[in-house]
């Protein structure tokens, strides 16, 4: 079985870089999923992929690279 992982803001973040309050301020893509948890609270998650692709199209200014994995 292949397990599909997400991220959340705080994984964005970390795959980017970036502080954790600088991802509330980007105008990120339409997410992959929403995990509703208990009492109706919801929760984006995006793809890896998704954000990748998302961050290559960004201005350029803006842009950092994301971690590679090894």
């Amino acid at each position: 079985m292949t397990t599909t992982e997400y991220l959340n803001k705080s994984g964005i973040a970390h795959h980017l870089g970036v502080n954790p309050s600088s991802v509330t301020r980007y105008h990120l893509p339409a997410p992959d999923a929403t995990l509703k948890g208990s009492g109706g609270k919801t929760q984006d998650l995006w793809l890896t992929t998704t954000i990748d692709e998302w961050n290559s199209e960004r201005n350029p200014n803006m842009r950092k690279t994301s971690k590679q994995t090894t």
